[in-house]
C-alpha cells in the first residue's frame, strides 16, 4: 500500500507545530512598583515576586521566562507615559502582561476616577502593542495594622482601620475588572487577587506576619503568597506543593503550608465562581 506523502508531510507538521509550542516559555511581563520587586524583604535581591512565581511555576513543571518594569512609588500614568513602557511592549511576543498600580490609588485618598481611567488607558495600549497578551490586575492589599494612614477617623488622607482600607480595594479592583472586561469581548482579562489572599490569610492565621517592617510592603511570606496566587491565575492551577527554597530566600514549612492553603482555596472559588460566569453568559 503506498503512503500519500502529501498526508505524511502534513501530519509531520502538525507534530511540529505542537512540538514547538509546547517547548516555547509562556513570556509574563510585570509592570508595577515596589510591590512587584519585592522591596522591604529578601525578596528584593531575589528578583521580587516574578522571580519567586517563575521558579514555583518552572517546579511545576511550567516552560516561563518573566521580565520586570518597575520603578518605585510609581503608579500606571507615570507607566503609560513612559517609553520603556511602550518599546517593551512591543519589543516581543507576551503571553500575559501583569499591571500593578500604586496602592492607595483605588481608594478615597488617592483617585479612583484616575485608577479607573488609567486602567483603561492601559489595558488599550497593551492590546494595541502586545495583541497576543492575557492582561492581568495585580490587586494590592490593605496595610498592616498600626500604619500612620489609619488614624481612626476616615479623612482626606487616613482610613478608620485596616477593614476601611480593604474595603475600597476589594469594591474597586472588582470594578476595575469590570471596566476592562466591558470594553471588549472575550477572557483576555484576569486578576490575580493578591489583596484578598492577604485579607484570608490574616484573617485564618493572624500569627503570620505578611509584612515588612514598614508596616506597608511585604514580607518573605507574604511576597511568596503574591507569586502563589499569580501562579494560581495565570495557569489555573493548585498551587498546593509549591517549592519554598529559592536563592537567598527561604520560606518556613509550616508558613509554606498554610500560605499554600489559603491561596489554593482562594484558586478553587474562583475558579467556581468564573465558571458560574460563564454558565450565567451562555445560558439561553
Amino acid at each position: 500500500m503506498r503512503i500519500n506523502r502529501v498526508s505524511v508531510t502534513i501530519v509531520f507538521m502538525l507534530v511540529l507545530v505542537v512540538f514547538t509550542t509546547a517547548l516555547r516559555a509562556e513570556n509574563v511581563l510585570f509592570i508595577g512598583n515596589s510591590y512587584t520587586y519585592g522591596a522591604g524583604s529578601a525578596v528584593l535581591t531575589n528578583g521580587g515576586v516574578p522571580k519567586l512565581f517563575e521558579a514555583i511555576a518552572a517546579a511545576k513543571g511550567k516552560s516561563i521566562s518573566t521580565t520586570m518594569l518597575t520603578a518605585g512609588g510609581k503608579d500606571f500614568a507615570f507607566h503609560l507615559k513612559r517609553e520603556a513602557t511602550l518599546a517593551t511592549l512591543s519589543s516581543q511576543r507576551w503571553d500575559w502582561v501583569v499591571i500593578q498600580n500604586l496602592s492607595t490609588q483605588p481608594t478615597h485618598i488617592g483617585n479612583l476616577d484616575q485608577h479607573l481611567n488609567d486602567a483603561e488607558a492601559f489595558y488599550k495600549v497593551i492590546r494595541e502593542k502586545a495583541p497576543a497578551a492575557h492582561i492581568m490586575i495585580y490587586e494590592t492589599w490593605a496595610r498592616a495594622d498600626g500604619n500612620a494612614f489609619y488614624s481612626g477617623s476616615s479623612s482626606k488622607t487616613s482610613f478608620v482601620n485596616r477593614a476601611e482600607m480593604n474595603l475600597e480595594l476589594r469594591k474597586n479592583y472588582a470594578e476595575t475588572e469590570q471596566r476592562l472586561e466591558a470594553l471588549e469581548p472575550g477572557d483576555q482579562v484576569a486578576m490575580a487577587r493578591v489583596g484578598a489572599a492577604f485579607e484570608k490569610c490574616l484573617s485564618k492565621y493572624p500569627e503570620l506576619n505578611l509584612s515588612s517592617g514598614d508596616l506597608h510592603h511585604a514580607s518573605a511570606d507574604g511576597s511568596y503568597l503574591a507569586a502563589l496566587v499569580i501562579y494560581s491565575s495565570v495557569f489555573n492551577d493548585s498551587p498546593s506543593g509549591a517549592i519554598r527554597q529559592f536563592s537567598g530566600v527561604q520560606i518556613d514549612e509550616n508558613h509554606a503550608r498554610k500560605l499554600q492553603e489559603v491561596a489554593t482555596g482562594l484558586w478553587k472559588s474562583e475558579r467556581s465562581f468564573k465558571k458560574k460566569k460563564l454558565w450565567q453568559r451562555t445560558k439561553p
